[in-house]
C-alpha cells in the first residue's frame, strides 16, 4: 500500500553557536477552511527536557510540542530548555482550497478480493485497484467518482476501497471527497501486462547453414515470474523461466529458422506470443572483435598504462553495420561470411596500426581480430554533460553531471561546480564536495588521464510551495589548470519545468538550439539530445536495469555521442540499429524505501543524416526493463525538420544583464530566453548554454579571465540581442 503525505518544514534562521538551543517546526495545512491544520516542534542543543509555548492567529496559545485544529496562518513556537535558554521559530500552516492531486490506485491492493494482481491485460478492461488518498491531515473515509464505468468490489484487508473495470493504457480521471466535504482530483494511466512486459530480444546470433550455433537472448520483465516456451515448426525446442523483475533468458544451440515464443505470467490472467527469426549466416559465419587504444609510444603493442578509446563508433561495410567500443576500448560483432572493411569514425584519432583505413578483413568460418592502435594530436578538451530527474513539489530532485576528457592529453587538476536554482533545497552531493557555499557546490579532483572522466550528482528537494509550471535552472561547469582547445563545452545547464504527477519512465528530446522538443530548424539546429528517465516503483531493490533504443533510420549512428548516466553502465550497438545500456549490479532502491534513490537516467546526443530535408519525421522511443518494476515502453517522441525562417535582429531595451561589471555569476532578465552565448574580443565562444524559455538565467562566468566580452542572447520569439559585459 502506498501512502502519501505532504510536509511543510520551517527552520529557524538564526545562526547559533555550536550546541546552542535550536528549535524547528513542521506543519500540515488546513484544508477547505475546516480548521484542521496541525504543527509540531522539535528542539535540540541546550539541555533537556524542553518546554514549548505557541502563539498564533486569533489569540491562539498552547504549551505542547504538537498543536491541532489550526486555521491557516503563521504560528510562533518558543522552546525553553532546563537551564532557561530560549529559542524561537515561525511555522506556517498553509491553507489549501482543495486536497492535493490523487495518485491513482495500487494494483496489488486488489489481490485480497480478486485473487490476482489487479493490472489489466492487453485489449481487456479487467484492471482492478485499491484507492488510498491518505494525507497527514487525514479526514476519511473518501468517496470516489470516475469518468469511466467501474464496479465497486468492496474493501480490501487494509480497509481501502477497490474498484474494477479499468482498460489497459486508458487515462482515467477521478474526483474524491473526504468526510469534511473537501475535494480533490486525480488521474492515472491503467497499468498492466502490455507490450512493455513482453520479452524483448536484446541479441540474436545467427546460425551457420546446417549448424546449431545460433542463440536468442531475451530480457523478460515484470513483477511476476514467467514461463517461456520456444517452438520451431510446431516442435518444442526449449523452455525458460523468468524471475520477478528483469531476467536474462538465453536459448542456445539453435538452428536457423522462425521460432514461436510464448510466455505466461503467474498471479495474472495474461499470456503473450511472438515470433523470433534466427538468421542463416551461411556456411562460414564468424565474429569480429578487437580493441581500440591510444598507443603512446607508437609500437603497435598495448602496453601497461595505455588506455582504450571508449564509446568510439566503428563502421563496418558493406551492410551498414556499426559497432561501439566499451569503456576499455574493446568491441565485438557477429557477421555472415564475406569480405568487409572496418573504419573508425572518430576523426581525431590517427591510425598507427593498421596505418591505412578502412581496414579490410574477411569472415570465412573463423573469428577475426582487428586491433586498432591510435595516436592523436587533439589538444586537451574537457566536456560537461548534465541532466536531471523530474521536478515535483515536495519530492526529491536529483541532478547528474559527468565531465569527460575528450582527448588523450593529461589535464591539470580539475574543478567541477554545480550552481543549483536558489528555489531548491540542498540535501547532499556525491562524491563528497570540497565546499558548499550558498547554492554553489564545488568538487576538486586530481588531473584526468587520457579519456578520463568523473561523475557527480546532487540531491535536492523541490519545496512544496513551488508553483506548477515554473522552471528551475541549474548549471554544471568544469575548469582545469591547463589550457583547453575550447571552453564552449565546459558548462551545461539543466532546466526543468515543475510538474505534478508524471510518468516516471519516459524519453525526452531537445534540439541543439534548445528552442523546441518537436521542431528541428535546418540551418540552426545541429543535433538532437535524448534523455531516457527510469524509476524503480516496485517493492524491492533492482539489481540490473537494461535500456534499449532502436534508432530511427534518419539518425546517423556514426555521429552517436554518449552523454551522462546516473549510474555506471556499458553501452553496446546491436544488429538492427539497437543501442543497449546495461546497468549491472545497479542496486536501484525501490521508491517506497527511498524515493530520491529510485530514479535513474541515461542520455545521448546524435546528428541526422546529411542532407537534412524539410518535412523529415524523426520518431524514437525506448524500452526499459528492471527488477521488480512494471516495465514500460516510453511514449514516442517525434521531431519534424523545418526550414529556418531566419533570426530577428531587433534591439530589445528590456534586457538586463547584472551585475555589470562582474567577477562571477551574472543574471540575465527581461526576456523569455532560450540560449546564451558569450564570446571574447577575438570572436571565440567561451561560454554557451541553452534552456527552455525562461525570463531569468544565471550564468557562472567566474572561470573567465578579466576583460571585455559580448553576451549574445536569443529569445523565444527569435529576437537576438547582444550586450557588452566587463569581467573584473
Amino acid at each position: 500500500m502506498i501512502r502519501t503525505s505532504t510536509l511543510f518544514f520551517v527552520l529557524i534562521c538564526a545562526v547559533l553557536p555550536a550546541h546552542a538551543l535550536v528549535v524547528s517546526g513542521s506543519s500540515f495545512p488546513e484544508t477547505c477552511g475546516n480548521q484542521n491544520g496541525s504543527a509540531w516542534a522539535q528542539a535540540s542543543g541546550g539541555q533537556g527536557p524542553y518546554t514549548f509555548a505557541w502563539t498564533g492567529p486569533n489569540s491562539f496559545a498552547a504549551s505542547t510540542d504538537s498543536i491541532f485544529g489550526l486555521v491557516a496562518g503563521t504560528y510562533t513556537v518558543t522552546a525553553t530548555d532546563n537551564l532557561g535558554a530560549m529559542a524561537s521559530a515561525d511555522v506556517t500552516v498553509d491553507g489549501l482550497q482543495q486536497l492535493p492531486p490523487g495518485f491513482g490506485p495500487t494494483w496489488a491492493g486488489a489481490y485480497s478480493l480478486t485473487g490476482y494482481w489487479g493490472g489489466a491485460c492487453e485489449g481487456m478492461c479487467n484492471g482492478a485497484g485499491a484507492f488510498v488518498e491518505f494525507m497527514g491531515y487525514d479526514n476519511g473515509p473518501y468517496s470516489y467518482n470516475f469518468d469511466v464505468p467501474t464496479t465497486f468490489l468492496g474493501l480490501n484487508t487494509q480497509g481501502d476501497p477497490v474498484y474494477s473495470g479499468f482498460c489497459l493504457n486508458d487515462q482515467v480521471n477521478y474526483s474524491y471527497t473526504d468526510a469534511l466535504g473537501c475535494g480533490g482530483n486525480g488521474s492515472f494511466i491503467v497499468y498492466g501486462v502490455d507490450y512493455s512486459w513482453y520479452p524483448v530480444v536484446t541479441e540474436v546470433q545467427g546460425a551457420c547453414s546446417g549448424g546449431t550455433n545460433g542463440s536468442i537472448t531475451l530480457e523478460s520483465s515484470g513483477p511476476f515470474a514467467g514461463n517461456l516456451s520456444l517452438v520451431l515448426d510446431g516442435s518444442w525446442v526449449a523452455t525458460g523461466t523468468s524471475g520477478n523483475g528483469t531476467t536474462n533468458v538465453v536459448f542456445e544451440d539453435l538452428a536457423a529458422g522462425t521460432y514461436d515464443l510464448s510466455i505466461g505470467w503467474s498471479q495474472t490472467q495474461c499470456m503473450h506470443q511472438q515470433q523470433i527469426v534466427v538468421p542463416d549466416l551461411g556456411p562460414n559465419c564468424g565474429a569480429l572483435s578487437g580493441t581500440s587504444w591510444y598507443d603512446v609510444n607508437g609500437d603497435c603493442v598495448r602496453d601497461i598504462g595505455e588506455v582504450g578509446v571508449p564509446n568510439s563508433v566503428l563502421a563496418i561495410e558493406p551492410g551498414g553495420y556499426f559497432a561501439l567500443t566499451h569503456g576499455d576500448g574493446s568491441y565485438a560483432f557477429n557477421l555472415p561470411a564475406g569480405n568487409y572493411s572496418l573504419t573508425q569514425t572518430n576523426a581525431t584519432l590517427i591510425p598507427i596500426c593498421p596505418v591505412t583505413q578502412p581496414v579490410p578483413f574477411a569472415i570465412n568460418g573463423a573469428d577475426v581480430v582487428v586491433d586498432l592502435a591510435n595516436g592523436s594530436t587533439t589538444e586537451l578538451d574537457l566536456r560537461m554533460h548534465a541532466s536531471g530527474t523530474a521536478a515535483r513539489p515536495g519530492f526529491a530532485y536529483t541532478l547528474f553531471g559527468h565531465v569527460s576528457n575528450l582527448s588523450p592529453q593529461v589535464s591539470g587538476p580539475v574543478t567541477v561546480s554545480c550552481t543549483y536554482d536558489p528555489a531548491l533545497l540542498f540535501d547532499s552531493a556525491n562524491p563528497t564536495p570540497s565546499s558548499v557555499v550558498g547554492n554553489t557546490i564545488t568538487w576538486d579532483f586530481p588531473a584526468f588521464g587520457s579519456f578520463g572522466g568523473q561523475a557527480v550528482s546532487v540531491l535536492l528537494t523541490v519545496p512544496v510551495s513551488t508553483p506548477l509550471g515554473s522552471f528551475v535552472n541549474s548549471t554544471f561547469a568544469v575548469t582545469n589548470t591547463l589550457t583547453e582547445s575550447s571552453l564552449a563545452n565546459n558548462s551545461a545547464t539543466v532546466q526543468r519545468e515543475v510538474t505534478g504527477s508524471y510518468d516516471p519512465n519516459v524519453k525526452e528530446v531537445r534540439t541543439s538550439s534548445q528552442e523546441s522538443s518537436t521542431q528541428y530548424f535546418i540551418g540552426t539546429d545541429n543535433y538532437l539530445d535524448y534523455t531516457i528517465q527510469f524509476q524503480n516503483t516496485g517493492t524491492d531493490t533492482a539489481f540490473t536495469v537494461v535500456v534499449t533504443d532502436t534508432l530511427d533510420a534518419t539518425l546517423d549512428m556514426a555521429r552517436f555521442e554518449q552523454g551522462v548516466s546516473s549510474h555506471p553502465c556499458t553501452v553496446d550497438f546491436l544488429p538492427g540499429r539497437v543501442v543497449r545500456w546495461t546497468f549491472d549490479n545497479i542496486l536501484l532502491v525501490d521508491s517506497t524505501t527511498n524515493e530520491a534513490g529510485s530514479h535513474g537516467l541515461t542520455s545521448f546526443r546524435i546528428r541526422l543524416h546529411e542532407p537534412v530535408l524539410p518535412g523529415t519525421v524523426v520518431t524514437n522511443n525506448a524500452d526499459i526493463f528492471f527488477d521488480f518494476n512494471e516495465p514500460i515502453r516510453t511514449p514516442d517522441v517525434t521531431v519534424v525538420t523545418e526550414t529556418s525562417t531566419g533570426v530577428n535582429t531587433s534591439t530589445r531595451n528590456d534586457l538586463l544583464v547584472h551585475p555589470n561589471p562582474s567577477s562571477g555569476t551574472i543574471s540575465i532578465t527581461g526576456l523569455a530566453l532560450v540560449s546564451v552565448n558569450v564570446v571574447d574580443l577575438s570572436g571565440r565562444e567561451v561560454y554557451a548554454v541553452q534552456m527552455h524559455p525562461t525570463e531569468v538565467v544565471r550564468c557562472d562566468l567566474s572561470a573567465l579571465p578579466a576583460g571585455v566580452y559580448a553576451v549574445r542572447v536569443r529569445a523565444s520569439d527569435g529576437v537576438v540581442n547582444t550586450v557588452r559585459l566587463v569581467m573584473q
